[in-house]
């Protein structure tokens, strides 16, 4: 296990990476939240199905950032 060189870090890193773990826990709950209001009108599958629909274009999206147009 290696340390890590404070030196290296860029300033707000560390800031960005907790507001990003923050969001995301918040967005989870949101969702479980959501799939718990829903279950009484939905069935489970059907909303299994709507929250993959809504998130895929996130995913796809941030993959494309993340790799660019070309994949590498």
């Amino acid at each position: 296990m290696s340390a890590v060189d404070t030196r290296e870090l860029k300033a707000g890193g560390a800031g960005a990476a907790i507001a990003t773990m923050s969001l995301g826990i918040f967005l989870m709950g949101l969702s479980d939240m959501l799939a718990k209001h829903l279950t009484d009108a939905l069935d489970p599958f059907q909303i299994v199905l709507v929250r993959n629909t809504i998130a895929a274009p996130f995913i796809v999206g941030l993959v494309y950032w993340r790799l660019g147009a070309k994949g590498s």
